[in-house]
């Protein structure tokens, strides 16, 4: 992998083209660096819990996005990338899709049981339990689905 020469990846690439495998890391930490940034202390509310959060999210990059990579039958599979985006894509929708209602429903209850932490400024436990969730969700539905479509897939 390549940080700074891009004369010697091009010429890499000029040679032959990348497998899955060497892609792999590229995508990974582009995932993992544009999660990150999002965190940047944007308000004087950054607390421990946003701390947990950025760990956790760039550590679920990270190992899911490699579990996904293992789904597709990691080094024999083939076609990793259009598999993780456009299958990715959709199945992420299908699950927020599906998060939206037992949010609502959530804070619903919520409300009703005087949680006031609910309309707190800064981040909770229970807001970095859920994004942790609906994150393992969101990789097992990817994961279920490209296993699905390496194990069929014809080429």
């Amino acid at each position: 992998m390549y940080f700074w020469n891009i004369e010697k990846l091009k010429a890499q690439i000029i040679e032959r083209p990348l497998t899955d495998k060497e892609t792999l890391p590229y995508l990974i930490l582009t995932l993992a660096l544009l999660t990150a940034i999002k965190y940047l202390p944007q308000h004087a509310e950054f607390n421990l819990w946003d701390y947990v959060l950025l760990f956790v999210e760039v550590t679920s990059i990270i190992a899911g996005t490699y579990w996904l990579f293992l789904k597709n039958k990691a080094e024999a599979g083939s076609h990793f990338l259009q598999r993780y985006f456009a299958i990715g894509w959709v199945a992420s929708i299908r699950v927020i899709v599906f998060a939206i209602p037992v949010m609502i429903l959530l804070a619903v209850i919520l409300i009703f049981t005087n949680a006031n932490w609910l309309f707190a400024e800064a981040s909770t436990f229970a807001d970095s339990l859920f994004y942790i969730v609906l994150a393992l969700v969101i990789y097992w539905y990817n994961g279920k689905q490209i296993a699905d479509v390496a194990e069929k897939a014809k080429y």
